[in-house]
Protein backbone atom coordinates (compact mmCIF):
# COMPACT_ATOMS: atom_id res chain seq x y z
CA UNK A 1 0.00 0.00 0.00
CA UNK A 2 3.15 2.37 0.46
CA UNK A 3 4.07 1.80 -2.80
CA UNK A 4 0.56 2.32 -4.15
CA UNK A 5 0.42 5.75 -2.46
CA UNK A 6 3.76 6.88 -3.65
CA UNK A 7 2.62 6.01 -6.94
CA UNK A 8 -0.34 8.06 -7.00
CA UNK A 9 1.19 11.20 -4.81
CA UNK A 10 4.06 10.86 -8.01
CA UNK A 11 1.17 10.79 -10.26
CA UNK A 12 -0.37 14.56 -8.81
CA UNK A 13 3.86 15.61 -9.51
CA UNK A 14 4.13 13.96 -12.70
CA UNK A 15 6.44 16.21 -15.70
CA UNK A 16 3.98 18.88 -17.25
CA UNK A 17 2.33 17.66 -20.30
CA UNK A 18 -0.88 18.52 -21.92
CA UNK A 19 -2.23 15.02 -20.99
CA UNK A 20 -1.50 15.22 -17.23
CA UNK A 21 -3.34 16.61 -14.80
CA UNK A 22 -0.26 17.34 -12.50
CA UNK A 23 0.83 19.93 -9.94
CA UNK A 24 3.77 20.70 -12.81
CA UNK A 25 1.71 21.14 -15.76
CA UNK A 26 -0.74 23.47 -13.81
CA UNK A 27 2.11 25.55 -13.13
CA UNK A 28 3.25 25.89 -16.65
CA UNK A 29 -0.13 27.55 -16.82
CA UNK A 30 0.02 30.02 -14.11
CA UNK A 31 3.13 30.91 -14.49
CA UNK A 32 1.77 33.01 -17.39
CA UNK A 33 1.09 36.36 -16.51
CA UNK A 34 -2.09 36.93 -18.48
CA UNK A 35 -3.06 33.69 -16.70
CA UNK A 36 -2.70 35.04 -13.58
CA UNK A 37 -4.81 38.48 -14.38
CA UNK A 38 -7.41 36.44 -16.04
CA UNK A 39 -7.94 34.68 -12.52
CA UNK A 40 -7.70 37.38 -10.39
CA UNK A 41 -9.84 39.90 -12.65
CA UNK A 42 -12.70 37.23 -13.05
CA UNK A 43 -12.60 37.11 -9.12
CA UNK A 44 -12.93 40.61 -9.35
CA UNK A 45 -15.49 41.21 -11.17
CA UNK A 46 -17.78 38.28 -9.83
CA UNK A 47 -17.52 39.74 -6.78
CA UNK A 48 -18.17 43.33 -7.52
CA UNK A 49 -21.01 42.75 -9.59
CA UNK A 50 -23.13 40.07 -7.07
CA UNK A 51 -26.42 41.34 -6.50
CA UNK A 52 -27.66 43.24 -3.41
CA UNK A 53 -29.24 40.93 -0.86
CA UNK A 54 -32.93 41.48 -1.07
CA UNK A 55 -34.68 44.02 1.71
CA UNK A 56 -37.05 41.62 3.86
CA UNK A 57 -37.85 44.74 6.06
CA UNK A 58 -38.10 47.26 2.73
CA UNK A 59 -38.12 50.77 4.09
CA UNK A 60 -39.69 53.96 2.58
CA UNK A 61 -37.55 56.77 3.51
CA UNK A 62 -35.36 57.95 0.76
CA UNK A 63 -32.43 58.39 2.73
CA UNK A 64 -32.22 54.72 4.43
CA UNK A 65 -32.24 53.24 0.89
CA UNK A 66 -30.10 55.80 -0.53
CA UNK A 67 -27.69 54.77 2.41
CA UNK A 68 -28.44 50.71 1.59
CA UNK A 69 -26.93 51.30 -1.55
CA UNK A 70 -24.11 53.21 -1.36
CA UNK A 71 -23.04 50.60 1.34
CA UNK A 72 -23.51 47.98 -0.76
CA UNK A 73 -21.41 49.49 -3.70
CA UNK A 74 -18.70 50.04 -1.22
CA UNK A 75 -19.02 46.56 0.42
CA UNK A 76 -19.18 44.87 -3.09
CA UNK A 77 -16.06 47.30 -4.26
CA UNK A 78 -14.01 46.45 -0.68
CA UNK A 79 -15.02 42.60 -1.10
CA UNK A 80 -14.32 42.25 -4.52
CA UNK A 81 -10.41 44.17 -4.13
CA UNK A 82 -9.96 41.45 -1.12
CA UNK A 83 -10.80 38.31 -3.07
CA UNK A 84 -8.77 39.48 -5.84
CA UNK A 85 -5.74 39.97 -3.74
CA UNK A 86 -6.50 36.41 -2.05
CA UNK A 87 -6.43 34.82 -5.56
CA UNK A 88 -3.09 36.50 -6.28
CA UNK A 89 -1.36 35.75 -3.22
CA UNK A 90 -2.59 32.02 -3.49
CA UNK A 91 -1.49 31.44 -7.03
CA UNK A 92 2.21 33.34 -6.43
CA UNK A 93 2.33 30.73 -3.25
CA UNK A 94 1.77 27.98 -5.77
CA UNK A 95 4.35 29.57 -8.08
CA UNK A 96 7.11 29.67 -5.93
CA UNK A 97 6.81 26.47 -3.77
CA UNK A 98 5.96 24.02 -6.64
CA UNK A 99 9.51 24.74 -8.11
CA UNK A 100 11.26 24.24 -5.08
CA UNK A 101 9.25 20.95 -4.06
CA UNK A 102 10.09 19.64 -7.55
CA UNK A 103 13.94 20.58 -7.57
CA UNK A 104 14.75 20.04 -4.12
CA UNK A 105 12.32 16.61 -3.70
CA UNK A 106 10.52 15.13 -6.80
CA UNK A 107 13.34 15.60 -9.44
CA UNK A 108 16.00 14.01 -7.31
CA UNK A 109 13.92 11.64 -5.11
CA UNK A 110 10.30 10.89 -5.33
CA UNK A 111 10.15 10.58 -9.53
CA UNK A 112 13.42 8.10 -9.84
CA UNK A 113 12.25 6.10 -6.92
CA UNK A 114 9.02 5.85 -8.66
CA UNK A 115 10.36 5.10 -11.97
CA UNK A 116 13.18 2.33 -10.81
CA UNK A 117 11.68 0.62 -8.07
CA UNK A 118 7.58 0.77 -8.11
CA UNK A 119 6.58 1.61 -11.81
CA UNK A 120 9.68 1.11 -13.84
CA UNK A 121 7.79 1.02 -17.27
CA UNK A 122 6.33 4.24 -16.72
CA UNK A 123 9.59 5.73 -18.31
CA UNK A 124 11.46 3.29 -21.09
CA UNK A 125 14.63 6.08 -20.58
CA UNK A 126 15.21 5.40 -16.76
CA UNK A 127 17.87 3.44 -15.69
CA UNK A 128 18.91 3.43 -12.45
CA UNK A 129 23.11 3.56 -12.47
CA UNK A 130 24.10 2.82 -9.21
CA UNK A 131 23.56 5.85 -7.91
CA UNK A 132 21.18 5.96 -4.63
CA UNK A 133 18.08 7.21 -4.31
CA UNK A 134 17.63 8.98 -1.31
CA UNK A 135 13.87 8.40 -0.22
CA UNK A 136 13.51 8.06 3.57
CA UNK A 137 10.52 6.34 4.62
CA UNK A 138 8.91 9.44 5.85
CA UNK A 139 9.72 11.78 3.81
CA UNK A 140 6.39 11.10 1.60
CA UNK A 141 4.19 12.82 4.65
CA UNK A 142 5.87 15.97 4.44
CA UNK A 143 5.38 16.07 0.32
CA UNK A 144 1.96 15.10 1.25
CA UNK A 145 1.17 18.25 3.59
CA UNK A 146 2.94 20.61 1.00
CA UNK A 147 0.47 19.07 -1.72
CA UNK A 148 -2.53 19.51 0.17
CA UNK A 149 -1.69 23.11 1.15
CA UNK A 150 -0.66 24.05 -2.76
CA UNK A 151 -4.16 21.85 -3.87
CA UNK A 152 -5.78 23.76 -1.13
CA UNK A 153 -4.33 27.59 -2.04
CA UNK A 154 -4.90 26.60 -5.91
CA UNK A 155 -8.26 25.44 -5.56
CA UNK A 156 -9.36 28.57 -3.48
CA UNK A 157 -8.09 30.49 -6.05
CA UNK A 158 -9.39 29.27 -8.82
CA UNK A 159 -12.52 27.94 -8.22
CA UNK A 160 -13.39 30.09 -4.41
CA UNK A 161 -14.04 26.55 -2.90
CA UNK A 162 -11.39 24.45 -0.67
CA UNK A 163 -12.01 20.95 0.70
CA UNK A 164 -12.59 19.72 4.10
CA UNK A 165 -9.46 18.05 4.48
CA UNK A 166 -9.94 17.32 8.24
CA UNK A 167 -13.10 15.60 7.67
CA UNK A 168 -11.84 13.74 4.94
CA UNK A 169 -8.64 12.57 7.15
CA UNK A 170 -11.02 11.82 10.01
CA UNK A 171 -13.69 9.65 7.98
CA UNK A 172 -10.76 7.53 6.65
CA UNK A 173 -9.57 6.98 10.10
CA UNK A 174 -12.53 5.62 10.82
CA UNK A 175 -13.02 3.56 7.52
CA UNK A 176 -9.77 2.19 8.96
CA UNK A 177 -10.34 1.31 12.56
CA UNK A 178 -13.85 -0.26 11.65
CA UNK A 179 -11.80 -2.30 9.48
CA UNK A 180 -8.96 -3.48 11.27
CA UNK A 181 -10.80 -3.65 14.65
CA UNK A 182 -13.42 -5.28 12.85
CA UNK A 183 -11.63 -8.31 11.59
CA UNK A 184 -11.04 -11.84 12.74
CA UNK A 185 -8.60 -14.41 11.75
CA UNK A 186 -8.80 -17.77 12.19
CA UNK A 187 -5.72 -19.67 11.61
CA UNK A 188 -6.04 -23.23 11.29
CA UNK A 189 -2.50 -25.70 12.31
CA UNK A 190 -3.01 -27.61 8.70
Amino acid sequence: MHFYFLVRLSAVWDKASADRESLPSLYALIKKTSVRSHFADETYHYHLTMAEPRDLNPSNNQEEQRFRKEFWKRHSLQRAQQEKENVERWINFAIRIIPRVERTFIAPNLRPFRDSYIAHNLDAAVTNKGDPIKLRYGDEAKLLRLTVRIVDRLHLALNGAGFAWDQAQEQAIRNAKELWTSCRFNLSDE
